[in-house]
């Protein structure tokens, strides 16, 4: 499958992002371009989880960063930040689950787990997948 555009794309720049977490969680405008880097932060104590940081190629600005949680699960969290992964907090963006073999990913936004949920919380939504 092909992509053809009737011009060239335009390319997203943090100065035409309003609201960050709604940015992060919609998808790119048609016919306009998001170039990513992302950037693995490892050291000292976070060797074994390290922190993955996701920037506009272009501007170098942070976008959200993601780190492992647990020990030999895949799990990542989302965050706005790069020191905030758990949820209550208000830069808690969701997170991707992995199966054991690496080969199926989902990822689930920020409600909470359907069977431990409490009063007036939304239940979390799987919001994609990825299979290899």
């Amino acid at each position: 499958m092909s992509l053809e555009l009737d011009s060239a794309p335009i390319l997203i720049r943090m100065s035409g992002i309003k609201n960050m977490k709604t940015f992060l969680t919609s998808t790119v405008p048609k016919g306009q371009l998001l170039q990513c880097t992302i950037r693995r932060q490892k050291s000292g104590l976070d060797i074994f989880r390290p922190r993955y940081d996701l920037h506009l190629s272009e501007e170098c600005s942070l976008l959200m960063s993601a780190k492992k949680k647990g020990g030999t699960s895949a799990n990542y969290y989302f965050s706005l930040s790069k020191e905030e992964f758990e949820d209550p907090s208000p830069n808690y963006l969701g997170r991707v689950k992995g199966n054991f073999t690496g080969s199926f990913f989902t990822l689930l936004d920020e409600g909470c787990n359907p069977d431990k949920e409490p009063q007036g919380k939304l239940k979390r939504r799987v919001i994609g997948s990825v299979h290899f």
